[in-house]
C-alpha cells in the first residue's frame, strides 16, 4: 500500500499536502498555531488602525483648541497671556484661531477617513513645527506661550507615531 496523502487547510486560501503513511501524522499543532498567528495578525492591523485614529483625534483636538479665540478677543488674551488684542491684531489672532479650527478639523476627520490621513499628518506637522521654530527663533517667550510650545512639541511627538505605524505596517506586510 502506497502513502496516503491528505490535504489540510493552513489558512484562508492556502492548503498543505501531508503524507499519512506509516503513522506519520500531520503537525496539527503547527496548523493550529498558523491559524492563531493569522488571527493575531488580523487583530494587530485593527489595533494599529485604532491607534492611528486615536492619535489623530488627540492631535486634532489639540489643534482645534484655539478655535474658541474666533469668538472672543478676551479668550485670546487669556490663552496667550497677552493684553486683550484690539483692531488689526484682534483680527489677525482671530483668523489664526479659525485656521487652527480648519487644521484641527481636518486632522479629526482624517482619523475616520483614511485617504485624508497623509495630508492631515503633513498639515499637522507644518502647523506645529512652524510655531515651535518661530518660538525658538524669537528667544524667550512668556509662560503661556511656552506652555503652547510645549503642547505642540508633545503633539508632534505623538503625531510621529502615525508614520512610524505606517512604516511598521509596510515592513510586516
Amino acid at each position: 500500500m502506497g502513502p496516503i496523502f491528505a490535504r489540510f487547510s493552513v489558512g484562508e486560501n492556502h492548503t498543505s499536502d501531508c503524507c499519512l503513511a506509516s503513522g506519520v501524522q500531520p503537525n496539527t499543532r503547527l496548523l493550529h498555531r498558523s491559524r492563531l498567528t493569522q488571527a493575531f495578525d488580523a487583530r494587530r492591523i485593527d489595533v494599529e488602525e485604532l491607534a492611528i485614529s486615536v492619535i489623530l483625534v488627540l492631535v486634532g483636538l489639540i489643534n482645534f483648541g484655539p478655535v474658541a479665540g474666533v469668538f472672543s478677543s478676551q479668550t485670546l488674551s487669556k490663552a496667550y497671556g497677552i493684553d486683550e488684542p484690539t483692531g488689526d491684531l484682534a483680527l489677525l489672532l482671530r483668523h489664526r484661531a479659525a485656521l487652527f479650527g480648519i487644521v484641527g478639523g481636518l486632522i479629526i476627520v482624517a482619523a475616520f477617513v483614511e485617504p485624508l490621513q497623509v495630508a492631515a499628518v503633513i498639515m499637522g506637522y507644518l502647523s506645529m513645527l512652524s510655531f515651535v521654530a518661530l518660538a525658538a527663533s524669537v528667544g524667550p517667550v512668556g509662560a503661556k506661550l511656552t506652555r503652547v510650545r510645549n503642547i505642540d512639541v508633545a503633539a508632534i511627538v505623538l503625531l510621529t507615531c502615525v508614520p512610524a505605524i505606517w512604516a511598521f505596517q509596510a515592513l510586516v506586510g
